[in-house]
């Protein structure tokens, strides 16, 4: 049995502040407290390996597999390229194209930068010219793509249906995330 008894205005703005916090919590789920801690850790342990490579490294290097490292790194963007299009092209899976294209854009600035910094000076103005033209742009549309795509929550939120109600302790409406029952039933 619920009673209706008026709450207090403190107790009420409390109750609705935790309904929305957990329909928050629902909708957008944290990230972990360890996260941000370990990758800020993993950048600084980076630093002096950077460091250390700039120092070490000869300024050239002949790659025995210099043909297959080219070839399978294109191969890996070709697949993200795809499979992000594919992504976008049917309804229930586009909320797997945010991930995909920002492992494209990745990639894409990644292939600019070793095209730029790995050329022969003979070949250095094309690959400039492909990393402006081509490579950085279409990066420059993934990480739009990445930003602004269906998120998974959505996704869920379009076959699941949402049935709200009005909440009694606060006299609002809230989302009942309980399924529906079967057949037409009622859960009382």
């Amino acid at each position: 049995m619920r009673h209706n008894t008026p709450m207090n205005p403190g107790d009420r703005n409390a109750k609705i502040s935790d309904l929305i916090t957990r329909s928050a919590t629902h909708m957008h789920p944290s990230i972990p407290k360890w996260v941000g801690p370990a990758y800020i850790a993993m950048a600084l342990i980076l630093l002096p390996w950077i460091f250390y490579l700039h120092f070490t490294l000869p300024l050239q290097q002949v790659a025995q597999h210099y043909r297959m490292a080219w070839v399978g790194f294109d191969v890996l963007e070709f697949g993200q390229l795809i499979r992000t299009g594919l992504y976008a092209l049917v309804p229930r899976w586009r909320f797997r194209v945010r991930p995909h294209a920002a492992a494209c854009a990745a990639l894409l600035i990644t292939d600019a930068w070793f095209d730029c910094t790995t050329t022969p000076t003979n070949q250095l103005a094309s690959s400039i010219a492909m990393a402006v033209l081509v490579e950085l742009p279409l990066a420059g549309i993934c990480w739009w793509l990445a930003l602004r795509g269906p998120h998974q929550h959505q996704h869920q939120q379009a076959e699941a249906p949402v049935h709200l109600h009005l909440h009694p302790e606060v006299n609002s409406r809230v989302e009942d995330t309980t399924p529906a029952p079967p057949y037409g039933g009622h859960n009382d």
